[in-house]
C-alpha cells in the first residue's frame, strides 16, 4: 500500500463510534494514519539554565571571576526519558578561564534514578572533553556539543571522547539522571534530547 506523506485528517468523530464497522474511505483513512505514525520516532528534551550570580552594582551575566571556579563540582539533572529513547545527544553553554592557569574538563555519565537520583547505578560511563575539545575564555560562552551519532551499545570502562550517552533497552522510559562533573569549569546551561533516527517506507 502506498502511504502518503501528506497530512491526513483522520475521519470524523461523530461518523466513527465505538463498536460500529467502518468500510471504504474511513476505513483507509485510518491505515495510513497509522502507517504513518509507524514511522515516527517522537522526540523528548530537557533545558536546564544554570544561574551564576550577578553583582549589586551591575546588570547581566558578568565576566567570570576566578573565586567561582573550583574543583571537579558535579551537577545533576534529571531527564525522562521514553520507550523510544537509544541514544541521548548533550549540548553545554559553558565558561572557563585560561587554560594557561589551570587544566580544564568537563565529563558526563548517565545514571539510574532507583534508590537515589544522585547516586544511581552508572548505565553509561559516559564521555569526557579535555583541555583540546574545549575553548578557554573568560569573557565569552563556549559550547561543548558530544554529537548525534548512534553507535552501538559502549564496552568503555573509562569515558570516551564526545559521544551521544547510550541508553540500555532495560531503562528506557525511565526517569534517568544525567551527572555532568566539571572541573575548572561552569556550565551556563544544558541541553538534553533524544537522536532521531528516521525510518522511511521500503
Amino acid at each position: 500500500m502506498l502511504i502518503p506523506t501528506a497530512f491526513q485528517r483522520l475521519p470524523s468523530a461523530t461518523t466513527c463510534n465505538n463498536g460500529e464497522l467502518l468500510f471504504g474511505g474511513a476505513s483507509a483513512q485510518i491505515a495510513s494514519a497509522l502507517a504513518q505514525l509507524n514511522y515516527c520516532k517522537f522526540l523528548n528534551q530537557a533545558h536546564y539554565y544554570v544561574g551564576r550570580s550577578v553583582a549589586a552594582a551591575e546588570g547581566g551575566r558578568r565576566y567570570l571571576q576566578n573565586a567561582e571556579l573550583k574543583g571537579a563540582t558535579v551537577y545533576n539533572f534529571l531527564y525522562q526519558s521514553t520507550p523510544l529513547s537509544s541514544h541521548l545527544a548533550i549540548m553545554v553553554q559553558y565558561v572557563s578561564s585560561n587554560f594557561d592557569q589551570t587544566t580544564v574538563s568537563m565529563s558526563a555519565q548517565l545514571r539510574k534514578t532507583a534508590g537515589n537520583s544522585y547516586t544511581g547505578t552508572i548505565i553509561d560511563v559516559g564521555v569526557e572533553f579535555t583541555e583540546n575539545m574545549l575553548e578557554g575564555s573568560p569573557t565569552s560562552t563556549a559550547l561543548a556539543f558530544t554529537g548525534c551519532d548512534q553507535a552501538p551499545a559502549p564496552t568503555n570502562v573509562n569515558p570516551d571522547p564526545p559521544r551521544p550517552l547510550f541508553v540500555p533497552t532495560g531503562v528506557r522510559g525511565q526517569l534517568l539522571n544525567i551527572a555532568i562533573t566539571t572541573t575548572q569549569l561552569l556550565p551556563m546551561s544544558i541541553h538534553i534530547y533524544d537522536v532521531y533516527a528516521p525510518e522511511v517506507t521500503p
